[in-house]
């Protein structure tokens, strides 16, 4: 069984980016969204297990806050754009966000290629 059968969310590719909710940053790409977490890049060395507050900003315009834990990081090679990337999990989204979350999914997976 591929790793990609053994997901529990199917993960797609959704103009979907991020901060830190507690700090007003530039927005970042999020990639390989999904209603169960989303994998980002950054120069900041995470620790795994590490929760963080996160805003995404979606593509219709809305924007929800949630919860994450840090699942895993990866060092990257010296000239990749970020030192690392890292899978963040959600934790603690309300049934409002989640779907939200999931129509945002949805909806790029359903459009043609």
């Amino acid at each position: 069984m591929g790793e990609d059968e053994r997901r529990r969310f199917p993960r797609v590719q959704v103009p979907v980016y991020y901060r830190s909710a507690r700090l007003f940053g530039p927005r970042k790409p999020a990639h390989d969204v999904s209603r169960g977490g989303i994998r980002i890049f950054t120069d900041d060395a995470l620790v795994i297990g590490k929760r963080l507050e996160i805003e995404l900003f979606l593509p219709d315009g809305g924007s929800l806050t949630c919860d994450v834990r840090v699942a895993w990081v990866r060092k990257l090679k010296q000239d990749e754009f970020a030192a690392f990337e890292a899978g963040l999990q959600f934790l603690s989204i309300d049934e409002d966000q989640e779907l939200l979350l999931a129509r945002c999914v949805r909806e790029i997976k359903s459009e043609p290629p």
